[in-house]
């Protein structure tokens, strides 16, 4: 019952600190993020449907790269892109732009088949049919689709990513309202390391730690609706990295938030004596 009523302490007072940080401010560390800086532009050129099967397919293959997906995969599909699309966008011509570039990638036939797989889908048919309210209104429906059309678990770490890169496309286009909690949020070291050092030192395994973020960010949501689990973890992994005070100062004084960051380092000192 001790630990019990503990966790319940962290997860309000840690809660409440980030229920001061202003929304803008959520979605400009969203916006940080590889896919997001390099399609951005392309947002701009297509409607939300062709353009949200297009981050699904560059999502569904982000896997065994080159190198960095943040050097080596989305910014030359963002420059590729951005070069090539000009007027009204079809399967047909989305599939002649992507074909040769994966065609150069690593896995190259498995990861055309997977191009072809998607786009040719009865889901990327009625994704591209829709606006972004529609697909942010079908949001976990899609997420099990998905697995289905691409035969792999729901919980397989390249459909999550999917649909990270799908919620940070709903955004882009001013859509928060989706529902992102029932999709397991990958648990890495990061994000392990973080949700110890911020007290829940009994908390052990990857469901666990999902359902502790999961009832901060219920008491966040108190605060502010448009508030979802994209954006806890995208903050959540930006600030696991920051472990020296004057690394969490620049983070939080960039988004103009410094005394945000102070009460959060300040609980997180406090937990350590």
């Amino acid at each position: 019952m001790a630990t019990y009523n503990n966790n319940l302490n962290l997860c309000e007072n840690l809660a409440s600190i980030l229920s001061k940080i202003p929304e803008k401010i959520w979605n400009s560390i969203i916006a940080e993020s590889a896919m997001y800086n390099n399609l951005v532009l392309i947002s701009n050129k297509m409607e939300y449907g062709p353009f949200a099967v297009l981050v699904l397919m560059l999502a569904l293959n982000d896997y065994q790269l080159k190198g960095k997906a943040e050097k080596n995969y989305w910014p030359p599909l963002g420059h590729l892109l951005n070069d090539q699309i000009k007027d009204e966008i079809t399967k047909e011509n989305l599939l002649c732009i992507l074909k040769p570039f994966y065609e150069t990638e690593r896995f190259a036939d498995q990861k055309v088949k997977r191009l072809n797989k998607f786009l040719y889908s009865s889901l990327a048919k009625k994704i591209w049919q829709n606006n972004a309210k529609q697909v942010s209104g079908n949001f976990y429906n899609i997420w099990l689709e998905l697995a289905r059309v691409m035969q792999q678990r729901k919980d397989k770490e390249t459909i999550v990513f999917a649909m990270k890169c799908l919620g940070r496309s709903l955004i882009m286009f001013g859509e928060t309202s989706f529902e992102f909690s029932k999709i397991p949020i990958p648990v890495d070291l990061r994000i392990k390391r973080i949700t110890k050092e911020f007290g829940f030192s009994s908390i052990n395994n990857e469901n666990e730690i999902r359902d502790i973020w999961a009832q901060i960010l219920c008491i966040v949501q108190g605060k502010n609706v448009n508030i979802n689990m994209m954006h806890l973890d995208s903050f959540l992994f930006k600030i696991a990295s920051k472990q020296e005070h004057h690394e969490w100062q620049m983070f939080f004084s960039n988004y103009n938030i410094k005394e945000v960051g102070e009460e959060i380092f300040g609980l997180k000192r406090l937990l350590d004596t």
